[in-house]
């Protein structure tokens, strides 16, 4: 892959709900913290808090309180459900309830990290005096309009089934001959992209693969995992070159540059850039203070973008690792970050929003808005003038970047639209789900000339 929402993107399991930035702009616990001593009352807490996310979000702080009470019933000493219950309280004007529910969170997690944003809160609290008349909130704005659904009988060209768990990762080689998928079944595979026939099933990951990355000369797939591990594949054999080791917790992005001299591998809250044909380590990009989600490097290989959880893109120098700003920041975690074949755009996502912004300057083109729930994945087409997008929805989309319009809505998976693939002609557009399966789309068979 993933707003005061959770991103599941690409396969993050309830225990990554521990990751959360959102309203209170928090970093990142690592997996391997999130994941000892999750009791059944902690996980039901948590999957309750997910919709609250997801609620609060779109501004339905009404439905985000009912979540949270539930959330309580479930487990009264997560201190994440007081965070957003207290957020949303504010946002509705309880303040006194919004008080007990940032103060509960002192009291559950006095050195947690959600405590300064707590305290923050409590102290904009303090200072406010309520007006001799409440203020009526803002007009909503009304929703765009729906764009088309596509037809799925018409327009979905193949559907490949073969793994058992939920495919978190989707990209066509440079050649277009090739489909990589990865998976939570702790497998990755590669297709024939024309028939859908399976040719290889590389085995070997000891937990989920969350990314896949062709080399530019086709001869090399590179896959990360939930294992800390980043392994080199021999796309015609299907057997193991190399294993990258030293990432530290699981590997949610890769990237190889446009010469396939390097490697960048998001693990952690740290980029890690590698010699493919050595397996050395080449940088370490350090600068993020949550899970980088999202890697993506500029057309000319000289700049690499990075998102993460602790709500923004960065972009840095390739040859010498050095930050040379940030492009943007968000309330919430940034899922996912592309660049236009032409370098000139750069597209984030945080929860259900999708941005455009110009490359150079950082500034705002477009916010795409559509989606209800969170945007996990995107794509840019090799044109460069469509934008594909997938989210919690269960659908994808296709966007008008010039104009920022949304074209059409996809539908026919059973889950979360995970990941999103244009092969290298446009005509093609692979989406992964954790539905299990892969969808192959004819898309240019039905786009505006």
């Amino acid at each position: 892959m993933a707003s005061g929402a959770i991103r599941f993107n690409r396969g993050r399991n309830l225990l990554n709900t521990l990751l959360l930035v959102g309203w209170f702009g928090l970093g990142s616990l690592h997996p391997g913290q999130a994941q000892e001593g999750l009791t059944p009352a902690r996980e039901r807490a948590i999957e309750i808090v997910v919709r609250a996310s997801a609620a609060f979000n779109r501004g339905d702080y009404k439905r985000a309180i009912t979540l949270c009470e539930a959330a309580q019933g479930a487990d009264p000493g997560y201190p994440l459900t007081y965070a957003y219950l207290g957020a949303a309280y504010q946002k509705t004007g309880q303040k006194d309830k919004a008080r007990i529910a940032y103060r509960k969170v002192l009291a559950l997690d006095p050195n947690g990290p959600y405590v300064g944003r707590a305290r923050q809160h409590l102290r904009e609290l303090d200072i406010s005096h309520p007006l001799p008349h409440r203020t009526p909130p803002p007009k909503r704005l009304p929703p765009p309009p729906e764009p088309p659904v596509y037809d799925i009988g018409t327009n979905l060209q193949r559907i490949l089934k073969g793994h058992t768990g939920g495919v978190l990762a989707v990209i066509f080689s440079p050649n277009g001959k090739l489909l990589a998928t990865g998976s939570r079944d702790k497998t990755a595979r590669l297709w024939n992209a024309e028939t859908g026939e399976l040719l290889h099933t590389l085995s070997g990951h000891s937990n989920w693969v969350d990314a896949v990355a062709f080399s530019p000369n086709n001869t090399e797939l590179a896959t990360g995992s939930y294992d800390s591990t980043v392994r080199l594949w021999n796309t015609e054999t299907g057997s193991v070159t190399k294993t990258l080791i030293g990432n530290g917790y699981a590997v949610n992005s890769l990237a190889y540059s446009p010469d396939g001299k390097t490697l960048a591998s998001g693990s952690g809250d740290m980029v890690r850039l590698w010699d493919p044909q050595t397996g050395t380590l080449k940088h370490k990009l350090i600068g993020h203070r949550g899970g980088v989600l999202s890697v993506a490097f500029t057309p000319d290989g000289t700049k690499l973008a990075t998102a993460g959880y602790d709500a923004t893109v960065r972009l840095w120098d390739v040859r010498t690792g050095k930050l040379l700003r940030n492009l943007a920041r968000d309330i919430g975690e940034v899922n996912a970050v592309a660049i236009t074949p032409d370098g000139h755009i750069i597209a984030d996502c945080s929860g259900p929003r999708i941005r455009l912004r110009d490359a150079r300057s950082g500034q705002l083109l477009h916010t795409l808005r559509g989606h209800p729930l969170n945007v996990v994945a995107l794509a840019f087409s090799p044109d460069g003038k469509l934008l594909a997008s997938g989210s919690y929805d269960k659908t994808v989309r296709l966007w008008n970047v010039e104009t920022g319009k949304g074209l059409y809505k996809l539908k026919g998976h059973g889950s979360i639209a995970s990941s999103v693939a244009f092969s290298p002609d446009g005509y093609t557009l692979a989406t992964g789900s954790q539905d299990n399966t892969v969808n192959l789309w004819k898309v240019q068979a039905v786009l505006p000339p």
